[in-house]
């Protein structure tokens, strides 16, 4: 344009140097530069109309924010929980509906109140409800489940398990029914939560088991699948000494699993074949279909032909 330098290059070069300031622009609202060099440049070359206005980061950005680029709403320390909804960042808490107001007004966002109080479940991806989908009915049939950073908890029944797990990010998994005999963090017996006093060594060695009633799982070594067993009253068998490709869901359904055909016996006979696993993201050669069979059969895989 007019007033460019005949080189119609920009002759200010800013040294990468970080010194926040903010200014205004009466069309394009408050913005943050990296320093006061790069305003300058804005403005020289650029064709910018900002006007400077404090040292720091903007506390109001974008258009719509005051010329002061800074919020003007103050609120109470007070808590007042409300509970509020953004397509964007999903559901969020915030101490009391001013703070809510400040957010929207001062920060660009763009949340809507939900209802008064915490909400039932939070971040991206939440419905935006704010709220657990998932209702479970008024029946006491405790269930005990360990959580590797909460140690080990009885919930009222497996529907209030698999809502503290799909909604409030838990990691609790199902140790046996009835109430926990040891709760919390720091129990000796560990994972199995009281029911049973053996010990196992902590080495790793792997085996697959198979439940009629429960499916597949990982255990991490054979006394641990014995020690499920003696004491949760489960009927895990081994069905390879290695980790289950996959492992079931021990809420899917009332489905009886065929464990008692494992492990599989194959002839020694080399008629290679190529198998490929979604799960495990590769491609393996077998010796013959039998193996590869039997990997689908014993350890729960979900190899197809090449």
């Amino acid at each position: 344009g007019i007033g460019a330098p005949d080189t119609c290059k920009c002759d200010i070069i800013c040294p990468a140097v970080i010194d926040y300031v903010c200014a205004y622009s009466p069309t394009l609202g408050c913005k943050t530069f990296n320093n006061s060099c790069e305003l300058e440049v804005q403005n020289t070359s650029l064709g910018g109309d900002f006007i400077y206005k404090y040292k720091g980061e903007c506390v109001s950005e974008g258009i719509g924010a005051p010329d002061t680029c800074k919020c003007d709403i103050i609120c109470p320390a007070v808590i007042d929980y409300v509970c509020a909804y953004s397509p964007t960042l999903g559901c969020k808490t915030f101490n009391n509906d001013c703070e809510l107001k400040a957010q929207n007004t001062c920060h660009d966002g763009d949340f809507i109140y939900k209802y008064q109080g915490e909400c039932g479940i939070e971040g991206i991806g939440a419905p935006d409800t704010c709220k657990c989908e998932i209702v479970c009915l008024a029946i006491v049939e405790f269930v005990c489940a360990f959580s590797p950073i909460l140690g080990c908890k009885t919930f009222t029944n497996d529907c209030e398990l698999r809502a503290q797990n799909t909604c409030f990010g838990g990691d609790y998994i199902y140790r046996y029914k009835g109430e926990c005999v040891t709760e919390g963090n720091g129990t000796e017996d560990g994972e199995m939560c009281g029911k049973c006093t053996k010990g196992c060594s902590k080495i790793y060695s792997p085996v697959c088991g198979c439940s009629k009633k429960y499916g597949f799982k990982t255990f991490n070594s054979n006394c641990l699948l014995d020690l499920a067993n003696q004491c949760n009253d489960n009927d895990y068998s081994i069905t390879a000494y290695e980790p289950c490709i996959l492992q079931t869901d021990p809420f899917v359904s009332e489905v009886e699993y065929h464990c008692d055909s494992c492990p599989t016996y194959c002839l020694d006979v080399y008629s290679p074949v190529c198998g490929r696993s979604p799960t495990l993201n590769e491609e393996r050669e077998f010796s013959n279909e039998c193996y590869m069979t039997g990997e689908n059969k014993c350890r729960n895989g979900d190899y197809v032909y090449c």
